[in-house]
């Protein structure tokens, strides 16, 4: 039952997310921005993915389906990410603008927004 609630919650965020980037297109670019300006506070954010991505690790590492898997990998993935925002946040927080996200964010929140459904349904299923 964990994993199903944690890929649902996983999922809630990827389409909060995506309607965020949708409704309001520049605010994500425009956060960045701040986070790379604010190099305290983007530690800062850096320590708190690394330890929810840590704790929600340590409470779920299971393998036992795929559900359960994506999940594992989900939360370390968020664990690497907080550490590497850390270490080296301008390039972490470059990657948006290197990826092109600032001239095509629609595209890139209607594919988290999908992928944020095709998650949740997965978990109800």
């Amino acid at each position: 039952m964990t994993t199903q609630i944690l890929a649902l919650i996983f999922a809630g965020y990827m389409v909060i997310a995506a309607l965020k980037i949708l409704f309001a297109p520049t605010f994500y670019m425009d956060m960045i921005a701040g986070l790379k300006a604010n190099t305290a506070l983007s530690f800062l954010c850096g320590v708190m993915i690394y330890f929810i991505g840590a704790i929600l690790l340590a409470l779920h590492f299971s393998f036992a389906t795929p559900l359960a898997g994506f999940v594992t990998v989900f939360t370390a993935l968020m664990a690497v990410e907080g550490l590497a925002i850390m270490l080296v946040p301008q390039l972490i927080l470059g990657l948006p603008a290197g990826i092109g996200f600032q001239h095509h964010s629609r595209g890139w929140g209607l594919f988290a927004l999908a992928l944020g459904a095709g998650l949740g349904a997965w978990a109800l299923i």
